[in-house]
């Protein structure tokens, strides 16, 4: 299930960070972009991003909120579905 999310100018909780699973971001609205292993990615509505498992990532607002669409892969999540 993706669940939603907003980043704004003023968060101070936009950290880099990591999953153990693949995270699929899908842009609904404003614009940023997603850093990955030092890598920028542009993030508006209508795109996405896919983020491997384990890579450094975090999003960041170029207008007043950047909001988007994610969900995380878990490895959990995967067995329940049949993968390995």
């Amino acid at each position: 299930m993706f669940r939603h999310y907003e980043v704004r100018k003023t968060d101070q909780d936009n950290f880099l960070h990591w999953h153990e699973g693949i995270e699929i971001l899908y842009g609904t609205g404003g614009v940023g972009c997603v850093f990955c292993d030092g890598l920028r990615f542009e993030l508006i509505k209508g795109t996405a991003v896919i983020i491997n498992a384990g890579q450094l990532h975090r999003a960041q607002t170029e207008s007043d909120c950047l909001e988007y669409e994610y969900l995380i892969l878990e490895p959990p999540l995967l067995k329940k579905a049949g993968g390995s």
